[in-house]
């Protein structure tokens, strides 16, 4: 239903735009520790002279639907989200968040030494076409892997439905990321691989479709301007961050969210780096429509 609702919302605003100003460039994001400055931003008034809309979805299958569906002009999300499972070759990177340094995880609720306790399956909960996918082929190449592989029962399911209540009889392996990973731990999982072991930088950036960036370039200069306020907010006052926006951390205790932040490396104001460059070059990106003024 909160689904629909969305679809609706974004439909209005497509269908009223018949107006001879520019129509506002439209993107969608998700709930992520590497995005909250950007929601801190949206919130605090700092987006409102940008001639952009911004809409909050609880799953990152919510936003490649809605972009395919040619209902966004663009998302926030990993370089895999921006290019599977359909073409969507168009979309350009044009600003940058954060590279995940531990942030998406594998957890599971038992030890590869209880493998040997019985023959059960294990279910192993993911998003494919997600970034769980870089995530997924290197674990793919550890020893606990090959122990559990025959037993292996593959479930599709966004992170926002998981329910770790329900994960406490039979074994289980989740490929999540923050802030969701902290209710798993409270349910006795833990963390058997994350993204700093991971083979390919997972790096998070704004991306939109190419014939829109030229237009929209001042639009994105106030967002990045935005964004380096938040972070200056975060890091000013850790705890007022997050006490304002405790609504985006899935009930995480301010140590647990402070954990999260300590589990990624801020790109944000970083686009004309060499060190960003390399990271996204590493990740398969294109820098060229990276806004970097």
């Amino acid at each position: 239903m909160k689904h629909l609702a969305v679809i609706l919302i974004i439909l209005l605003l497509v269908s009223g735009c018949g107006r001879k100003e520019e129509k506002p460039l439209v993107i969608g994001v998700g709930i992520w520790v590497g995005f909250m400055p950007l929601l801190y931003a949206r919130d605090k008034g700092l987006l409102d002279s940008a001639n952009i809309k911004l809409y909050v979805v609880s799953t990152i299958g919510e936003l490649v639907h809605l972009y395919d569906s040619g209902l966004i002009d663009g998302f926030a999300a990993t370089q895999v989200e921006a290019g599977q499972p359909h073409d969507r070759s168009s979309l350009v990177p044009v600003l940058l968040f954060d590279r995940s340094c531990g942030g998406d995880m594998i957890m599971a609720n038992f030890t590869e030494e209880d493998l040997s306790k019985d023959s059960e399956p294990v279910y192993l909960y993911y998003k494919p076409d997600t970034v769980s996918d870089i995530l997924l082929e290197s674990f793919k190449n550890r020893p606990f892997f090959r122990k559990v592989m025959s037993r292996l029962q593959y479930v599709s399911i966004n992170q926002a439905e998981i329910n770790p209540e329900k994960l406490t009889s039979g074994k289980y392996i989740v490929i999540t990321f923050s802030p969701y990973d902290a209710a798993l731990s409270k349910k006795g999982f833990r963390t058997i691989l994350s993204s700093k072991d991971a083979e390919i930088p997972i790096i998070d950036a704004l991306f939109v479709t190419s014939g829109k960036t030229k237009a929209h370039r001042d639009d994105f200069r106030k967002i990045k301007a935005g964004m380096s306020e938040g972070l200056k907010a975060l890091n000013k006052d850790p705890e007022g961050f997050y006490r304002y926006m405790k609504n985006y951390t899935e009930g995480q205790s301010f140590s647990e969210f402070m954990t999260s932040i300590n589990t990624i490396q801020w790109l944000i104001g970083m686009e004309d780096t060499p060190e960003a460059n390399d990271f996204m070059k590493a990740a398969g990106l294109r820098p060229g429509e990276l806004c970097v003024d």
